[in-house]
């Protein structure tokens, strides 16, 4: 099994934000591989994150987890997810649309909603402004903590992430992307 992060972001890399979520990443598993997808995702499009996710995911192993933070509603009531892919590869992202393209492209085996709280970083509980700092999980798959947290912070959704499935039209650069 894979123990690869791939992160994916629209942080761009001039201040700490990325280097804080490789900080917690390895604080909760020091032997992880971590990588850099993209950074330079133009803030907030969600189409361009969701098509550099299936530019990509299909060429990592089964059991790699990428974790995409591009979330114009950040700190709004909107939920975390995580997708197993019919290739078997981990999506952790908001449930904005960033999953189109895998969906509709590559397929989805499986879907679960997280329990933010039960993932959220000690200490970040006044903190709603960065959940890829805190509160996404980032144990490795097959280590300890991965296995040991995975009946309490994620769950079988019933139906499908509602705006996952949306299909998302590429706005100009510099506005945001919308539902179509």
């Amino acid at each position: 099994m894979s123990r690869s992060l791939v992160y994916q972001t629209d942080f761009g890399t001039s201040d700490g934000a990325v280097a804080a979520m490789y900080g917690v990443a390895l604080k909760v598993d020091p032997a992880l591989a971590i990588f850099d997808l993209t950074h330079d995702i133009p803030k907030y499009n969600i189409w361009e994150a969701s098509y550099r996710l299936v530019q990509t995911v299909q060429y990592w192993p089964a059991g790699t987890v990428f974790v995409s933070v591009v979330d114009p509603g950040v700190g709004s009531s909107r939920r975390s997810v995580a997708v197993k892919t019919a290739a078997g590869q981990i999506v952790v992202t908001p449930d904005n649309g960033t999953l189109t393209h895998l969906k509709l492209l590559q397929g989805v085996a499986e879907a679960r909603l997280l329990v933010e709280d039960a993932n959220r970083l000690s200490g970040s509980e006044l903190s709603y402004t960065f959940h890829g700092r805190t509160c996404t999980p980032t144990p490795a798959p097959g280590s300890p903590r991965a296995r040991s947290r995975s009946r309490t912070s994620a769950r079988p959704s019933t139906r499908p992430p509602s705006s996952s499935w949306t299909t998302w039209t590429r706005s100009a650069p510099g506005t945001r992307s919308r539902a179509r």
